[in-house]
């Protein structure tokens, strides 16, 4: 596995690294060559405004959602900072080594996240394995 990130700005990749991505690559995509492969060619890029709007005072279900996974994401105490630019909109692939991606999720908002479950899956299904259990011989 391989993260890519748009940015190293001070220590945020060495940070990164060790707090979540000890044993993998880390790769910096200045031109930002990844993000504009999960939104057909353009980098997504939210408004300071429109964020701040969906998070403190919209009332629709996307800021509902935003306001969940801000709650989340303070509950499990994750680390975060305003250190860099923060309004844009990354996402995942999970690619068969060698082949074509299995999966891929592109964020609608900030603070969105791939679905745990289905992101499991994927990655067993680009592994090879299909969750069957061996017939007995």
């Amino acid at each position: 596995m391989v993260a890519v990130v748009k940015e190293d700005v001070g220590t945020e990749v060495q940070d990164f690294r060790k707090r979540a991505w000890p044993e993998g690559d880390i790769f910096i995509d200045p031109d930002m060559s990844f993000y504009k492969s999960l939104f057909g060619g353009q980098v997504s890029k939210e408004t300071l405004w429109g964020f701040l709007w969906k998070l403190f005072i919209g009332r629709s279900e996307v800021s509902k959602r935003m306001r969940l996974n801000s709650e989340k994401a303070a509950a499990h105490k994750a680390d975060s900072n305003l250190k860099g630019e923060g309004l844009i909109l990354g996402g995942l692939y999970i690619v068969r080594q060698g082949g074509p991606a299995e999966y891929g999720f592109a964020e609608l908002e900030v603070m969105d996240y791939a679905p745990v479950e289905e992101v499991l899956e994927a990655a067993k299904r680009a592994a090879g394995d299909t969750g069957a259990t061996p017939a007995a011989a």
